[in-house]
């Protein structure tokens, strides 16, 4: 069996933004070419930072031979510069791969999902697709900043529409669908004496996060004549994972569509002698099993709508 071309990296997104129009097979390949891209920028961001910190390090020891005098100073300096140009050089790198560095679970989310939903489409049948591969939270614009007391303290609310997918399955039933994902960020920073006396800071830092999922179908009404009014028992039908709620039925001619949300996932960080809340909430680790649980959330979505019209259908 062939397999379609890899794209070039530079194809596969626009500022963090994924957009096409093909069928899954090559969709699917461009979500496989997006994850080995991401793994690598991830290994390259992991190496140009040490090597960033070690030019910084060694900058810093030079200043310690000045009080050397002499060939002493000179030596320092050069190493100084040295450290220093070395640090910066190491820095551009760093920004330069941390642009392909993102979120696993956004990619492959879509990837699991489009596995899933292909044998009910046809392989010539075109997706439209958009996947908002960057997290929120690397927005400063968005983040509210106030002190209380000697705390200083970020809150950050954000609603971003990550995944986009609208399709046509293989009955002719065209399908509408998006995940938003909904975060809740706190973090605080303040004084506080040490045993020791001394003075020091310490950071507490949560979020809680939410994935709300939309799907509409859109059918012919010969072929489920009845869907409207068999939308009325979706509660009674639809199997949504532990802890997530339908939030909305809504049921028209030639026309039926829903939204849920998941269980919060809740997320902690305590850091002491930083004060860098957003850089907290960026560094959090997913839950591993945060795909798994949006790919079963979705896929269920889709299949008790399915079954929604089923129950309606024409003979």
């Amino acid at each position: 069996m062939s397999h379609p071309p890899q794209p070039g990296n530079q194809s596969l997104h626009t500022d963090g933004v994924y957009k096409s129009n093909k069928p899954a097979e090559k969709l699917i390949a461009d979500l496989k070419a997006l994850g080995t891209m991401d793994k690598e920028a991830e290994a390259q961001v992991k190496k140009w930072k040490t090597l960033c910190w070690a030019g910084v390090i060694a900058a810093c020891c030079s200043m310690c031979l000045c009080t050397g005098g002499g060939v002493f100073t000179t030596i320092a300096f050069v190493l100084l510069a040295g450290g220093i140009g070395f640090a910066i050089w190491a820095l551009s790198k760093w920004r330069q791969f941390e642009k392909n560095d993102f979120p696993d679970y956004r990619y492959l989310t879509c990837d699991k999902l489009v596995s899933l939903l292909s044998a009910d489409i046809k392989s010539d049948s075109m997706i439209d697709t958009k996947i908002n591969l960057r997290d929120a939270t690397w927005n400063p614009a968005k983040i509210e900043t106030g002190k209380t007391g000697q705390s200083t303290w970020n809150s950050m609310n954000t609603a971003d529409q990550f995944l986009q997918l609208s399709g046509r399955f293989t009955d002719g039933t065209k399908f509408d669908f998006s995940l938003t994902e909904k975060v809740d960020a706190y973090g605080e920073h303040f004084p506080y004496r040490a045993r020791s006396g001394k003075t020091k800071t310490k950071l507490k830092a949560r979020k809680r996060i939410q994935w709300l999922a939309t799907l509409r179908l859109r059918y012919k009404n010969k072929r489920y004549p009845e869907a409207s009014k068999a939308a009325a028992k979706i509660e009674e039908i639809i199997q949504l994972p532990k802890g997530a709620k339908l939030k909305k039925v809504d049921a028209k001619d030639g026309e039926i569509s829903l939204s849920a949300v998941t269980n919060p996932t809740k997320l902690r960080h305590k850091v002491k002698m930083s004060q860098d809340i957003p850089g907290a909430w960026k560094h959090m680790p997913m839950d591993p099993n945060a795909m798994d649980l949006i790919t079963s959330f979705s896929a269920k979505l889709f299949l008790s709508l399915y079954q929604v019209l089923n129950s309606s259908k024409g003979t």
